[in-house]
């Protein structure tokens, strides 16, 4: 009975990392255990892992019951930075996180993007949404879908947002961004 050696290899086609165990021979050719699917290009994914989470918290100005958040009156801005994750190979959500101090309904909040890679310009990446309605129910965990901003996302890209608020009649807590990706890594 010999030794298990774990390794891992790139595999080209697919633009990933996967993960295999062999016996006796630490230096064996292994396929890429997709490699069925590289003609059609469908898959974006390797092993069990369908998509990850990650929280960005951003730095907080007050608190709201015992949560630390970013705070936006009406009639205010506020800017949030964050970072893609370099497994990054796909969006599946991007949405910011808050709680109104008040219900409302219909409120009118302007969101804005730059992005982009270390060495380009700050803006290399700009979009914006200013048609933006959403409702609050007070004290609620609220999320507002910030993916239509962040169109063209890459590993590595830091990230500006800018939100806006308009006359909407009270106070919204920002605890965090939420994204959910596809990762181009999996060990499996």
């Amino acid at each position: 009975m010999g030794r298990i050696y774990k390794q891992t290899k790139y595999c080209d086609d697919c633009k990933a990392w996967f993960s295999f165990e062999t016996d006796d021979n630490p230096n064996e050719n292994q396929p890429c255990p997709v490699e069925e699917q590289h003609s059609t290009r469908d898959h974006t994914i390797l092993g069990e892992c369908e998509y990850c989470e990650r929280e960005f918290l951003p730095n907080h100005d007050s608190t709201f019951g015992y949560y630390a958040t970013r705070s936006v009156e009406a009639n205010s801005e506020e800017r949030f930075t964050f970072v893609v994750p370099a497994d990054f190979s796909g969006l599946r959500s991007l949405e910011l996180i808050g709680m109104a101090v008040d219900s409302v309904s219909e409120v009118d909040i302007d969101l804005a993007s730059h992005y982009g890679k270390v060495g380009e310009a700050k803006d290399v990446h700009t979009e914006s949404k200013n048609d933006g309605v959403y409702s609050f129910t007070a004290s609620e965990k609220t999320a507002i879908d910030i993916s239509p901003i962040f169109s063209a996302l890459e590993p590595g890209d830091s990230c500006g947002l800018y939100v806006k608020h308009n006359a909407i009649g009270t106070t919204i807590h920002y605890l965090y961004v939420k994204m959910k990706y596809e990762k181009k890594y999996c060990s499996i």
